[in-house]
């Protein structure tokens, strides 16, 4: 029976590995649903802006989601990276992490 441990560990490793590229694919596959739906990202860069933001775009809810979304489906993204994605700075996504208590898939 012991001699079947390092079989089965292999297996459970292998089986991690794929359901962290289907995680990877699904955060993907959101934001893509999302700019079908009509519910495009807001642009990451404007001329009256603080922090290269529009001050009154800074914090939407689909942009809050959306980045909630992509920090828990896929711990391969950095806040830097997520930040980039939906148009806000990283101290922002730090923030709403904090304060929402997002938690990431292991």
């Amino acid at each position: 029976m012991i001699e079947a441990v390092p079989a089965a560990l292999e297996q459970l490793r292998s089986r991690l590995t794929e359901l962290e590229a289907e995680r990877a694919q699904i955060g993907t596959a959101i934001i893509a649903l999302e700019a079908l739906n009509g519910n495009k990202l807001l642009p990451a860069k404007s001329s009256a802006s603080t922090n290269g933001q529009p001050a009154t775009l800074r914090s939407t809810p689909d942009r809050k989601s959306s980045a909630r979304r992509l920090y828990e489906s896929d711990p391969s993204l950095s806040i830097t990276d997520i930040a980039e994605r939906v148009g806000v700075s990283a101290a922002t996504i730090y923030a709403w992490r904090k304060t929402e208590a997002w938690e990431r898939a292991e």
